[in-house]
């Protein structure tokens, strides 16, 4: 699967912002098409071939699918820049927790790191009986995704990423239906699981009381583009226009 995506100038890098943002326009491309139906006709076989994983696009498409394919376990190991990549997805994993709650089982995430987003918190408390938030900040850890011990995803290592970055610098291959590795993988989270601090790294998850959503929402609210001087002038005159417009109708 070739990056950058259609349509999109060789010119310019295609930057992990730019994947999320595109993500985000919900557009779907005919390239998207494709992926799409090749996860549904793998799901619908059972077929054990990888789907390759090959920019970041693609890794938050095809993360999206294995979420709302899990039903009773997730367990996930990613990095420290983990924020923005569940952020955009917030909506598939929230959902994903409360299917896995509803139906008894847990989900949990292991984030080299000390910390984690305040709307990641909210949920593990929201849930505190089926998803907890584990941290390993001095670990080099492979990072993947085992849903329902089978559905996988296996990431190749990768240098520190920021919304700059390249989004073909994410590598990866998705499997849909692959016990054998799923359950592998599912025994190394364990064995990593055992000897983490679980969901409490700042000491205020007892006074974090906002729904995840809406915490996600405010925090959402940093990635937005900071206006241009143009923008603000034109919307400062704008707002002028207006005011006098009003004035203008009162009576003398």
């Amino acid at each position: 699967m070739s990056q950058p995506p259609a349509n999109e100038s060789t010119d310019k890098v295609f930057t992990i912002a730019d994947a999320i943002a595109r993500y985000e326009s919900g557009e779907v491309s005919s390239q998207f098409r494709g992926i799409q139906s090749l996860v549904d006709q793998t799901i619908h076989h059972g077929a054990k071939d990888p789907i390759p994983n090959d920019s970041y696009l693609e890794a938050l498409f095809l993360t999206e699918n294995m979420l709302r394919h899990a039903n009773h376990k997730i367990n996930i190991v990613t990095g420290c820049a983990c924020d923005r990549f569940y952020s955009t997805l917030f909506t598939h994993l929230a959902q994903a927790v409360q299917r896995i709650n509803s139906n008894g089982g847990t989900a949990r995430i292991l984030i080299e790191s000390n910390t984690c987003p305040k709307w990641m918190e909210a949920l593990a408390i929201e849930y505190k009986n089926s998803f907890e938030v584990g941290f390993q900040p001095n670990g080099r850890l492979a990072h993947f995704i085992v849903c329902d011990s089978k559905i996988v995803r296996i990431e190749k290592p990768h240098g520190k990423l920021s919304l700059e970055s390249a989004a073909d610098e994410i590598k990866a291959e998705v499997f849909f239906n692959n016990p054998a590795e799923g359950s592998k993988l599912e025994k190394s989270f364990q064995e990593l699981w055992d000897d983490v601090k679980i969901n409490k790294p700042s000491g205020r998850t007892d006074i974090i009381t906002a729904p995840s959503w809406l915490i996600h929402r405010t925090e959402a609210a940093r990635y937005l583009p900071r206006p241009t001087s143009e923008q603000v002038d034109s919307q400062m005159k704008a707002a002028a226009a207006i005011r006098e417009a009003s004035l203008s109708k009162l009576p003398a």
